[in-house]
């Protein structure tokens, strides 16, 4: 489970980056 929380941050942390980068 704890595998899974971290996957889920990088992903929002990724979505997050995705998101600035189109404005």
């Amino acid at each position: 489970m704890f595998r899974i929380t971290i996957r889920f941050m990088r992903s929002l942390e990724l979505l997050e980056m995705w998101n600035d980068k189109n404005g």
